[in-house]
């Protein structure tokens, strides 16, 4: 029994929502649940296809086939980790000339 409705009864499916996501609803009434952080939950838990291989990805940051990056922030992690091992090894050079010497007899040597 449920409000002093019998399980049978018809009477409570007027006032009794099935389904519904009742609990969302008063929440964002409440102003507590925003519909933007659904957007992004569900967003985030979307399978995604990877540009490289087109191989169907659980929602992960890179592609578990390729390895290629399948969102924007992933790919901008990878260019800033990028970024700073040519600043180190560029310093690394400058700091160690005999390093510069060593790669251009490496490199003549490959082209002759």
């Amino acid at each position: 029994m449920f409000a002093g409705w019998e399980g049978g009864s018809r009477r409570r499916h007027t006032y009794i929502c099935r389904g519904a996501d009742i609990g969302g609803k008063l929440l964002r009434i409440g102003g507590v649940k925003d519909e933007a952080m659904e957007a992004v939950a569900t967003t985030a838990a979307t399978p995604k296809d990877c540009a490289r291989c087109q191989t169907h990805n659980p929602p992960t940051a890179k592609c578990y086939k390729c390895g290629a990056a399948l969102d924007l922030k992933t790919v901008m992690g990878v260019a800033e980790k990028r970024n700073e091992a040519v600043d180190e090894l560029m310093e690394l050079v400058a700091a160690n000339p005999q390093i510069l010497e060593a790669i251009r007899r490496l490199v003549a040597e490959k082209v002759d």
